[in-house]
């Protein structure tokens, strides 16, 4: 099997799965118990809060531990969004937070307002003054766009939120590990963390609050855990295995974006010169180091999927949340792409696992298929 498609789901790092087994052994009791198995599970559980804060910037107590990225983002969009806010968000963020916006709009709630963007899926800072004119509730950016791979003018974005006094939520799933930005000094009031974009098992996130940030509510109410922001009894193992995850992508130890960066330029130039008139999409901005959103004219992503697919070849059409159906994808509309691009479609996402030979057999399959859809 080729798998890529990191961009959905990475494997996990052989010293996370190390760090995540040693937790199912070690703290296998209640972290709220309070006997010796109970504390050491705790114990455990906080030295992960402090490797996550470290990352970020901030102190422990500033790390609300959750189930998801998605779960994440819920919350601080209701912690922020009361009855008759505003929210302001681009136009491209990850389902997680558009669909959690239409449905409070839908309920009465609040209104939304959608920041365009440009061709390749940056947020069009000449139009964010007046949507950020009277201030909003929250400003919603993706870091990295999930399946562009562009990366947003967070410092530029953060500079317009900041003089309005607007907190700013940033979504650092895809970008947190590989791209390497010192965290702590980008202009963020909340930042969400998802584990399995960072190598580690699914089950833990982390949502980081500062600034203008107030103290997230719980979306989960019952027992005390997380500081009254999250009950439910903590999952120790996946919290530590992010943890690690992030310890190593602070040390710049998770993933090599340079060593990516190469692998991606290599693979593009040789679909290019497999197939001239296809696009990389977004290829001159500063993108994920691995990440490759290739448009072929004339051709339909599930013909091409497939035969990717029965060649042992994993891809996708974009978002893992949205991609299911092979419909239009809302991004590309807000880029602007043609339908006649845009339905051709593939994306591939790259990880330190992934070997040249393997790109140029994707290429060589790609390429196959594409002369069987035009043929």
């Amino acid at each position: 099997m080729i798998y890529l498609d990191h961009n959905a789901t990475n494997l996990v790092d052989p010293r996370v799965r190390a760090a995540y087994e040693r937790a199912l052994d070690e703290a296998w009791a209640n972290p709220s118990s309070p006997h010796a198995p109970g504390r050491h599970a705790r114990k455990l559980l906080e030295a992960a809060r402090e490797q996550v804060a470290e990352l970020a910037g901030v102190a422990p107590g500033q790390v609300t531990f959750t189930a998801s990225g998605s779960e994440a983002l819920n919350q601080a969009l209701r912690t922020l969004l009361l009855p008759g806010a505003r929210a302001v968000a681009s136009a491209v963020e990850h389902s997680a937070v558009l669909r959690a916006l239409e449905a409070l709009e839908a309920e009465g709630e609040v209104q939304v307002s959608l920041a365009p963007v440009d061709g390749r899926g940056r947020v069009d800072l000449a139009a964010l003054p007046d949507l950020l004119t009277p201030p909003p509730a929250v400003l919603c950016v993706q870091a990295a766009q999930n399946e562009v791979g562009s990366l947003q003018p967070v410092v530029e974005v953060g500079a317009l939120a900041a003089a309005r006094e607007v907190p700013l939520l940033l979504d650092g799933s895809q970008a947190v590990g590989r791209v390497p930005w010192r965290w702590g000094e980008l202009p963020w009031d909340y930042l969400v963390i998802s584990g399995h974009k960072l190598r580690a098992p699914r089950g833990a996130a982390a949502l980081v609050h500062r600034g203008r940030a107030p103290e997230p509510r719980p979306l989960i109410v019952g027992g005390p855990q997380e500081r009254g922001r999250r009950a439910g009894t903590e999952p120790v193992a996946p919290i530590v295995a992010l943890g690690e995850a992030c310890r190593l992508a602070a040390a710049g130890e998770l993933f090599d974006a340079a060593a990516l960066a190469a692998e991606r330029d290599w693979f593009e130039g040789a679909l290019l010169a497999a197939i001239p008139d296809g696009v990389v999409l977004g290829q001159d901005v500063p993108r994920l180091p691995n990440t490759t959103l290739f448009a072929v004219p004339g051709a339909r992503s599930e013909a091409l999927l497939a035969q990717l697919d029965l060649a042992g070849i994993s891809a996708s059409a974009g978002s893992a949340c949205g991609s299911g159906a092979l419909e239009r994808s809302y991004v590309l509309d807000a880029m602007g792409v043609s339908e006649a691009l845009a339905q051709g479609r593939v994306r591939f996402s790259l990880g330190p696992e992934t070997l040249r030979a393997e790109l140029a057999r994707a290429v060589e399959v790609l390429a196959a298929a594409v002369e069987r859809c035009r043929g």
